[in-house]
């Protein structure tokens, strides 16, 4: 799985796309904890910044 993200930022990057991504290792599928805390943080942060 992390190989696709890696082929992603590659592309991105090989393309001038700017990507808001953040990786939460040690979460196979949901995001649990405090790292849940941090990411509903940054999507709120996203909604106020570009909405």
């Amino acid at each position: 799985m992390l190989q696709h993200s890696l082929q992603l930022v590659k592309k991105a990057v090989g393309e001038g796309i700017l990507l808001d991504y953040f990786i939460y290792p040690g979460h196979p599928r949901n995001v649990r904890g405090k790292d849940r805390a941090d990411l509903m943080r940054k999507v709120t942060q996203y909604f106020e910044d570009n909405l």
